[in-house]
């Protein structure tokens, strides 16, 4: 594995060799002396007086490489996985064959990275265990931490789907306002946007990248934040009464948004205290009391506009409350829109009703990097609590790589038709909904994991849907495959096909990914797209898991191309603790508000990974970019990002990376190889 750009910082070069290196770019440092003698100046003298103000100068160049190389990292984590590795000795002679990361549920709460070592030598593979900030841990720390050495040859697990039941969330966003709005709050409104624009954008990408997260909405600066503190707000009407009661309320209204979702910096709620947003045109539709916390992202609310209440009853809970809207997310696709774009290829769920089971633990997940995405997950049987298990979420991880992103989750169930070829698309407004986030229990990547997700939501899901078996016994070539998705965001769909290994006609039959981390598809029947991310593959005949769905070139448009699939049973031997009840979950109380101990300190989001082989070189699709024998950026990139922002940002950081030391350099050139004058 070739690792680049270990810069330490520039040594500058010395006074004294000045001339040479000067004399080695061109310079002529005779000719150079004689204009200064022609103007009436000593050299010597000016030399020094120069040299003193050239090595102010040079310092502060000196400094500004630093900071500038600095700054090319500082996107990235605080260390690299290869870093810890060489700190310990354990860099040099050994492969990595598997890198994930998982909660702590132990005393100290956080994360940590796992590395499975395979020795050059052919001796057996060794774990090791890194905390967030580069510590290795011993077997006494794992254990203190709730975490367990894992089992890479557990039995083969073989789980059937099973119908259990959870106390019903459908009266979460429907019922009667626990509070009268008044008449005409403050409104903070922000123009329109051209949705034209934003749908051209986004099928110059779709054309462009293939099996890509969707976009479906955009971020929005609110032109100041909306504040309530210390007993005062900038904005709303802030009233108390007589018998203490209070309440503070406003309206935000993104004009022309098809929905709107708020996001609170900061919501500080003393006991008594609830927070709650509402449709203005429809107060019925609302969601809370919302949990407090930090970044908290309200649920979507139909319609352009949004309203927030908070209210207690005493006055002198003001003071301890703390409340702060800065943005907002822009939805402007709608799924009339959604249905226009996408492939005409899918098929539609309710046409095969011996999958509607197992079609009702899917969901169409929506969260927010910076601006939000739609991906597809799936709820898991977790044999190990018995008829009652925690609503546990199979996704990708290229759509929830943190607890950041696990915390702006929401989730969209029973989105499809109720018959087949008949009936409209449910309106998503009325749709049960896990809005509350969620917590990332574990993952890996598509670099040098099976790109993986487990989440626990925080909210339960409504009642009677479906927790998915899985299988981790062996697969073969041919056998027949499904899939059920999301694409475009749309409503729920369902694609047939068979493992394969031919690879991508595309790439002239290379694979996209290796077989021993994912499982290659081709479609006979469907297809998927971008937003069907992360929604879960089973074997036909058995209708049991075996991955999630990481990317590919495949699409209505491509149907001789494969798509490609986290293994599950690769993925296995680090959630089987979660599924059997072995690891302990974080609580989740019985309003579905989380504990949420822990979620604003996690590590960096991404891979530990620094300067890795990552990328095939080619033709780079979103959800499947991939690792082969070949390289692009020579290694700069360690995963694939798949959000147009994201992605542009990788880039900039990448070309940033590229010219900070050269900028350093050209400094320090000028700075002290320069001749005076």
């Amino acid at each position: 594995m070739k690792r680049f750009f270990d810069i330490g910082g520039v040594l500058p070069v010395s006074y004294e060799r000045r001339q040479d290196v000067r004399m080695h770019f061109g310079g002529n440092a005779e000719a150079d002396s004689s204009r200064f003698k022609e103007n009436g100046c000593d050299v010597a003298c000016t030399t020094q007086h120069r040299f003193a103000d050239r090595f102010r100068a040079g310092t502060a160049a000196c400094l500004i490489v630093v900071c500038l190389s600095l700054t090319s990292y500082a996107t990235l984590e605080p260390m690299s996985l290869w870093t810890w590795l060489d700190g310990y000795g354990l860099g040099a002679g050994h492969d990595v064959a598997f890198v994930w990361q998982e909660r702590a549920t132990g005393t100290a709460e956080g994360y940590v990275w796992g590395c499975r070592l395979a020795p050059l030598d052919g001796t057996a593979p060794v774990d090791v265990y890194f905390d967030s900030a580069g510590a290795l841990l011993s077997s006494a720390a794992l254990t203190s931490l709730g975490l367990g050495v894992k089992d890479w040859d557990a039995a083969e697990a073989d789980v059937p789907a099973a119908i259990v039941a959870f106390p019903d969330a459908r009266g979460k966003d429907a019922g009667v306002l626990p509070f009268t709005p008044i008449a005409a709050p403050p409104l903070h409104t922000l123009d329109p946007l051209d949705h034209e624009v934003l749908l051209e954008e986004d099928a110059w990408r779709d054309e462009t990248v293939s099996d890509s997260l969707m976009r479906y909405g955009v971020n929005r600066y609110l032109s100041y934040p909306l504040t309530l503190s210390d007993g005062f707000c900038n904005t709303g009407a802030l009233r108390v009464e007589r018998d203490g009661g209070w309440r503070w309320e406003l309206q935000a209204r993104s004009v022309d948004a098809l929905g709107v979702r708020l996001c609170f910096d900061v919501l500080q709620l003393p006991a008594g205290v609830a927070a709650y947003v509402y449709n203005p045109d429809e107060p019925t539709a609302f969601f809370g009391p919302i949990p407090g916390g930090t970044n908290v992202w309200t649920p979507t609310i139909a319609g352009d506009g949004v309203g927030i209440f908070l209210s207690g009853d005493n006055a002198t809970q003001l003071e301890a409350v703390s409340a702060s809207v800065s943005r907002l997310i822009h939805v402007y696709r709608s799924p009339v829109l959604l249905e226009k774009t996408a492939g005409a290829c899918h098929l539609d769920m309710a046409c095969y009703p011996e999958w509607a089971e197992h079609g009702l633990a899917v969901g169409r997940l929506g969260l927010v990097t910076y601006d939000a995405w739609a991906c597809t997950g799936a709820l898991l049987a977790a044999p190990g609590y018995g008829e009652n298990p925690p609503p546990l979420l199979l996704t990708a991880n290229h759509c929830i790589s943190s607890q950041a992103l696990a915390h702006t989750l929401e989730v969209w169930w029973l989105y499809e038709r109720a018959g087949c070829g008949e009936g409209e698309i449910p309106d998503m407004a009325s749709l049960p909904r896990s809005a509350n986030g969620a917590v990332y229990l574990a993952g890996s990547d598509a670099n040098y994991g099976t790109d993986f997700s487990l989440l626990l939501l925080n909210e339960p899901p409504p009642a009677t849907l479906t927790y998915l078996g899985y299988t981790t016994r062996a697969t073969t070539v041919s056998a027949p495959a499904v899939c059920i998705h999301h694409p475009q965001g749309t409503e729920k769909r369902i694609s047939f096909g068979y493992l394969s290994d031919t690879g991508s006609p595309r790439l002239g039959g290379a694979p996209l990914a290796p077989a021993t981390h994912f499982h290659e598809v081709l479609w006979l029947e469907g297809s998927t797209e971008g937003g069907s991310s992360g929604s879960p593959l089973f074997l036909e005949g058995e209708m049991q898991v075996i991955g999630q769905l990481y990317g590919g070139y495949a699409s209505c448009r491509n149907m001789d191309e494969p798509d490609y699939y986290g293994r599950f049973d690769v993925a296995y031997p680090i959630i089987a603790p979660w599924l059997s009840g072995e690891n302990e979950l974080p609580p989740v109380d019985a309003e579905g508000e989380p504990e949420r101990e822990g979620e604003d300190a996690p590590p960096a989001e991404g891979e530990p990974m620094e300067g890795e082989d990552a990328l095939w070189e080619g033709e780079q699709e979103d959800e499947g970019e991939d690792e082969s024998d070949s390289y692009i950026f020579w290694g700069l990139i360690r995963r694939p990002t798949h959000e147009p922002a994201a992605t542009l940002f990788r880039y900039g950081e990448i070309l940033l990376r590229l010219l900070a030391p050269v900028l350093g350099l050209l400094l320090v050139r000028y700075f002290w190889i320069r001749e005076v004058g």
